[in-house]
């Protein structure tokens, strides 16, 4: 059986090299709900094994003609793997840099606590847009940072305008969802802070 399915992944790794799209639709039916089930037991978070998953099957179909691929299933767990790995290293770092926060304002740095604000969240909105994939996070910085229209983006990546709006778009909705809890928390503490 094991090796009818590595067959059947071989003929799916062909068509996808050859940029068929029911090849990968077939690599996505057979393996998105086993590679979301296994995020989520490490995550326990919907929203982000969602994401996760999107990702990893970009990546897999934006680098189909350069990817040297022998065990499709393998590859997809790898790359899982290497992902859970990444956010969880991240997510300490941001835990880490809100805990920094948390310790400043209960040391009651009055002068300074609207600059430490600042600063702290500044580099928690940096360490989010890290996190994003490489081609929305671009995206994201020329929008946000460099002030270019999605036209102007279009031309400079080579792609659509309307998949230059799709990346802002889930590009804001990542970092709504990574920082939203962060950003609340750290109103509230503000606001008791100054009771």
């Amino acid at each position: 059986m094991e090796t009818q399915d590595l067959s059947i992944d071989m003929e799916l790794l062909s068509g996808l090299k050859r940029s068929e799209r029911t090849a990968f639709n077939s690599i996505y039916e057979k393996y998105s709900a086993i590679l979301y089930r296994t995020s989520f037991k490490r995550l326990a978070d919907s929203d982000l094994c969602n994401d996760i998953i999107h990702d990893i099957f970009l990546s897999l179909w934006e680098n189909r003609e350069k990817a040297n691929i022998n065990n499709l299933k393998a590859y997809l767990f790898q790359s899982l793997r290497y992902v859970i790995i990444d956010h969880i290293s991240k997510k300490s770092k941001t835990e880490k840099l809100l805990e920094n926060y948390l310790y400043l304002l209960q040391k009651d740095y009055i002068g300074t606590d609207h600059q430490v604000r600042s600063t702290l969240l500044e580099q928690l909105i940096n360490e989010e847009v890290r996190r994003l994939p490489e081609k929305m996070r671009m995206v994201y910085l020329m929008s946000r940072e460099q002030h270019l229209s999605h036209e102007e983006i279009a031309a400079k990546m080579g792609i659509t305008t309307d998949t230059v709006r799709s990346h802002i778009k889930q590009a804001l909705r990542r970092l709504r969802i990574h920082l939203g809890v962060t950003l609340l928390l750290l109103i509230l503490i503000t606001l008791s802070h100054y009771r």
